[in-house]
């Protein structure tokens, strides 16, 4: 795939993570809003010199708020990302995103926010629902 260079497959109801695109190294324009992806965005797509436009609004993403390099046109409101600004995420919310992504999909993790016990914290595992308890503030 070293030859893409534009990829449009937003509205197509796609469903788990965002492959590694590090093989797609002319890729200049990714649409993939209005999907249900899931899962953090991966570090691939960050160190693409190529890429200008990007878009993962209205998906199901979590993790970090992305911070692509100075010229990228990104946009991925609509997500559920930890943070509204750029940095880490609270440690205990990142021990949860990864225990869901060595679950791997189906899987999605509802909080708000920064904490882990917000939001009714639970990992739903396609058709069961697995509840995780909080207790002063500690998952």
């Amino acid at each position: 795939m070293t030859n893409l260079s534009q990829a449009w497959l937003h509205h197509n109801n796609f469903k788990g993570h965002i492959p590694n695109m590090s093989n797609c190294i002319n890729l200049f324009d990714l649409q993939l809003q209005s999907n249900s992806l899931d899962g953090l965005v991966p570090p691939s797509l960050f160190s693409l010199t190529s890429l200008n436009i990007i878009s993962l609004e209205e998906n199901r993403l979590q993790g970090p708020l992305p911070e692509f390099r100075k010229g990228v046109n990104a946009t991925f409101e609509h997500n559920n990302f930890c943070r509204s600004d750029v940095g880490p995420c609270d440690s205990q919310v990142m021990i949860l995103y990864e225990i869901i992504d060595a679950l791997g999909s189906p899987v999605f993790l509802a909080t708000q926010g920064n904490n882990a016990c917000t939001g009714g914290t639970w990992i739903k595992l396609m058709p069961d629902r697995v509840q995780i308890k909080c207790e002063r503030g500690k998952i």
